[in-house]
């Protein structure tokens, strides 16, 4: 079974020049931080990545934060074409 991830901009329709991050949903429940930074780290420099705990019942869903230090980075990160994998699920 694969897991589709929608990889978004936070701002989803109100991009403007201060977004540097990128919002991740649908992430394998065994996520950590340092596979998601190895999984985006070739567009550019990530100063943090955040994965809020999961709220209850929602365990399966996980979301998490990828900061870029240029706002072009996460934008090349946004409109990449590519396939993405981690952990066996095919991420969108």
């Amino acid at each position: 079974m694969h897991c589709f991830v929608h990889i978004e901009d936070i701002e989803f329709l109100n991009l403007h020049e201060q977004v540097k991050e990128v919002y991740v949903k649908n992430l394998p429940k065994n996520v950590t931080q340092e596979k998601l930074k190895k999984l985006f780290e070739h567009h550019g420099k990530i100063t943090k990545v955040v994965l809020p705990p999961p709220k209850p019942g929602q365990e399966k869903n996980r979301i998490g934060f990828v900061h870029f230090a240029e706002r072009s980075n996460a934008m090349k990160a946004l409109k990449k074409t590519e396939k993405y994998v981690l952990d066996g699920n095919i991420l969108i």
